[in-house]
C-alpha cells in the first residue's frame, strides 16, 4: 500500500513538472500551430520576443520574483497558436477539474487532520503532502487562467515551489517508508484489536479480582485492627482493674507499667515501682532461678514460666509471691516485653507450712494408732483365745454337775448352776464375736463378683423356725467385693432383722437394691429404735434395747460396719419406734 502511494506521488510530480511545454511564448506558439501553417499574429509576437529575449535573458532570477505578476511581454494562450474552441476548452476544463480535485483532497485531509490531529502518525509528512497536492492543483489552475492572463512568471515560480515541496516530500517518504511498511492491514488490525480487547478484558477481570481481594484484605485488616484495638482495651482494662498484681517488664527487667494491685502488694507508688528493676525487689536466694528463667525466655527456649519466690516489701518485710511470667511477641515473632503477674501467697504459704506440720503430727498419730490397734487386735485375739480353754472347762463341768448332781441340789443351787452355764455360753459367743471382729480387721480383701440375692436366700434357707416370716428378696442383686465378708455382713443384718421383728404377729423382711444409686437395703417391720441414739448403733457392745427384751452382746452391727468400711463403702439406718427399721449400705464400685 505504501509502495503504491509512493509511485502515485512520483507520477504526479513527473506529470506536474512536464506538463504544458508550451508555457514559453515561443514554444507555445510553435506547438499550437499546425504543420505548414504560420500565424501572422504569432510571427509578430516572435519578432517582438526576439527583440526582448536578450533583455529577459539578462534579468536576474531574484529580480523576476518581484515582477511575478508582470505579463507585459507574454501573450495569452488563446492568442498563441491556432486553438480551436473544442481543443482549448477541453484543456481549460480538464485543468479546472484537476485543480478542484487537487484542492478537494487537501480539504478532506485537512478536515480529518483538524478533527483527529492527536491520532495521526507522521504529522509533518501529512502536512507536506497536503501542501504538495495544493501546489499541484494551483499549477493546473494557472494553466487554465493563462488562456486569458499570461502569468508565466507566476506559473514558473509556482512550479519551482511545487518542485521543492515534492522533493522534500519524497525525502520524508523515504525516511518513514520502513515504519509505514510495518503498519498492519484492516484484518490484522482487527485481530490485534481483538487480542488487545481480550487482554484488556482479562486484565480488567484481574484488576476486578485484585480490587476484590484488596477490598477483602482491607476489610480483614480493619477487622484485625478492630480486634487489636479491642484486645488492647481489654488488656489495658485487665491490667488496670485486675485483683492480681500485674506489670509490663522490659527485656532488661525494668518495670514499664504496673497496676494498683501490684503497688498495694509491694507497698510502692506507681512512679516508685517504675523506677525499679524486678531484680531490685527479688530475694537474693531467688535471683539465680529468676535469671535462669528470663535467660531461657530471651533465648526463645520457653514462652512462660511459673514459680513461687520471695519479694521485698517496701517496708523491708519478705512476702511470698506466686509469679507467672509470659513473653509477648510482635507480628514478626520478635520478643518485645514480659507480662508479669504476682499474687501474694504469704498467708497461703504460712497455712501450707502449718498444714504440713499438722499432717506430720497426724501421720505420727496414725502410725501410733495403727500400732495400738494392731496391739489391741493381737491382745483381743490372744485374750479371746486364752479364755476359750477355761471357759470350755467351766461350761463342761457345769454340764456335768447338772447331769450328775442336779438331784442333790435344791432349787437355789439349780438356779445358780443354770446361771453359770448360761453365762459361760454367753461368754463363749462373745469370745467368738471378738475373734471374728479381730479376724475381719486383719484379713485382706479378695474382690470378685458377688450375687447378694443368692447369698441372702441361702442364709434364710439354712435357718429353722422361720415359718411365720415373710421374706421378699430382689433378684439379681449384684455387687463386687469379698464373698466371705459380704456373706458375714448379710447374715448379721438378716439376723438383726429377724430378732427385732420376732415379736410382731406377721413379720415382713424386705431385701433389695436401688439400681440407680446401687444402694442395698434390709427392711423389717419390727420394734424399730429411737434415731436420737443412732450414733451408738454400730459401736461394739452398744445396745439400744434391754437384754431382757432381746438377747445379744451388741457386736453384730459393729462387724457389719467394719466389713462395709473395709470395702470403702458406708452404712446407715432409718427407723421409728414400733415402726420397723431399714439398714442401708453402699459399696465402693471402684475398689478392687
Amino acid at each position: 500500500m505504501a509502495t503504491k502511494f509512493f509511485l502515485y506521488v512520483v507520477i504526479i510530480t513527473w506529470l506536474t513538472s512536464c506538463q504544458n511545454i508550451s508555457d514559453n511564448p515561443i514554444t507555445s506558439c510553435i506547438a499550437s500551430q499546425k504543420p505548414g501553417i504560420h500565424s501572422p499574429n504569432c510571427q509578430l509576437k516572435l519578432a517582438s520576443f526576439s527583440n526582448e529575449v536578450h533583455k529577459d535573458a539578462s534579468e536576474p532570477v531574484a529580480t523576476s520574483l518581484f515582477y511575478v505578476f508582470d505579463t507585459s511581454q507574454w501573450p495569452a494562450r488563446w492568442n498563441c497558436g491556432v486553438w480551436s474552441p473544442a481543443h482549448g476548452w477541453l484543456y481549460i476544463i480538464s485543468d479546472i477539474i484537476t485543480w478542484l480535485a487537487y484542492f478537494s483532497i487537501p480539504g478532506v485531509l485537512g478536515f480529518y487532520y483538524i478533527k483527529k490531529q492527536r491520532e495521526i502518525p507522521f504529522k509533518y509528512v501529512y502536512l507536506l503532502f497536503i501542501t504538495f497536492i495544493l501546489a499541484c492543483g494551483l499549477t493546473h489552475l494557472i494553466d487554465a487562467i493563462i488562456f486569458w492572463w499570461p502569468a508565466y512568471k507566476l506559473s514558473a515560480w509556482l512550479r519551482f515551489f511545487t518542485a521543492i515541496v515534492s522533493s522534500i516530500s519524497v525525502v520524508a517518504l523515504v525516511k518513514i517508508a520502513p515504519s509505514v511498511m510495518e503498519y498492519k492491514g484492516p484484518n490484522a488490525i482487527k485481530e490485534i484489536f481483538s487480542k488487545k480487547v481480550t487482554q484488556l478484558s482479562m486484565l480488567n477481570d484481574q484488576l476486578q479480582e485484585e480490587v476484590k481481594k484488596r477490598s477483602e484484605a482491607e476489610q480483614r485488616l480493619q477487622q484485625l485492627n478492630d480486634s487489636l484495638r479491642i484486645s488492647e482495651e481489654k488488656f489495658t482494662s485487665i491490667l488496670e482493674y485486675s485483683a492480681i498484681g500485674m506489670a509490663i517488664v522490659s527485656l532488661e527487667g525494668d518495670f514499664l507499667d504496673v497496676n494498683n494491685s501490684l503497688c498495694n502488694t509491694l507497698g510502692y507508688a506507681q512512679d516508685e515501682l517504675k523506677s525499679l528493676n524486678y531484680l531490685d525487689i527479688t530475694h537474693k536466694d531467688d535471683l539465680a532461678i529468676t535469671r535462669e528463667m528470663i535467660s531461657k525466655m530471651n533465648n526463645l527456649e520457653i514462652k512462660n514460666y511459673e514459680l513461687e519466690k520471695r519479694y521485698y516489701h517496701k517496708n523491708g518485710n519478705l512476702l511470698w509471691g506466686q509469679t507467672n511470667v509470659t513473653a509477648a511477641y510482635d507480628s514478626n515473632g520478635q520478643l518485645q516485653y514480659f507480662i508479669k503477674q504476682i499474687q501474694d501467697v504469704t498467708e497461703k504459704r504460712r497455712q501450707e507450712i502449718e498444714k504440713q506440720k499438722i499432717n506430720k503430727q497426724l501421720e505420727q498419730k496414725i502410725i501410733s494408732l495403727k500400732t495400738i490397734n494392731e496391739e489391741l487386735d493381737s491382745f483381743t485375739y490372744s485374750v479371746s483365745h486364752d479364755l476359750r480353754s477355761p471357759l470350755r472347762s467351766i461350761n463342761g463341768f457345769g454340764q456335768a454337775l447338772k447331769e450328775d448332781y442336779s438331784e442333790k441340789l435344791d432349787e437355789l443351787g439349780k438356779s445358780y448352776l443354770k446361771r453359770i452355764i448360761k453365762a459361760a455360753i454367753k461368754m463363749g459367743g462373745l469370745i467368738d464375736d471378738l475373734l471374728n471382729l479381730s479376724r475381719i480387721s486383719r484379713k485382706p480383701l479378695k474382690f470378685e463378683p458377688v450375687n447378694l440375692s443368692e447369698i441372702c436366700q441361702q442364709i434364710i434357707d439354712e435357718k429353722e423356725g422361720l415359718d411365720k416370716y415373710d421374706f421378699q428378696i430382689d433378684k439379681e442383686m449384684k455387687a463386687h467385693g469379698d464373698l466371705n465378708l459380704l456373706t458375714i455382713a448379710a447374715e448379721n443384718l438378716i439376723n438383726n432383722a429377724i430378732k427385732y421383728s420376732s415379736k410382731v404377729a406377721h413379720p415382713l423382711i424386705q431385701i433389695g437394691v436401688d439400681q440407680t444409686d446401687k444402694v442395698f437395703y434390709i427392711k423389717d417391720n419390727g420394734v424399730g429404735f429411737d434415731t436420737n441414739h443412732s450414733d451408738k448403733l454400730f459401736g461394739p457392745f452398744q445396745r439400744l434395747h434391754k437384754q431382757e427384751e432381746f438377747e445379744g452382746v451388741g457386736i453384730g452391727l459393729a462387724i457389719v460396719k467394719r466389713i462395709i468400711t473395709k470395702h470403702g463403702g458406708s452404712i446407715w439406718a432409718e427407723s421409728k419406734v414400733n415402726n420397723g427399721a431399714t439398714f442401708y449400705f453402699k459399696l465402693d464400685e471402684t475398689a478392687r
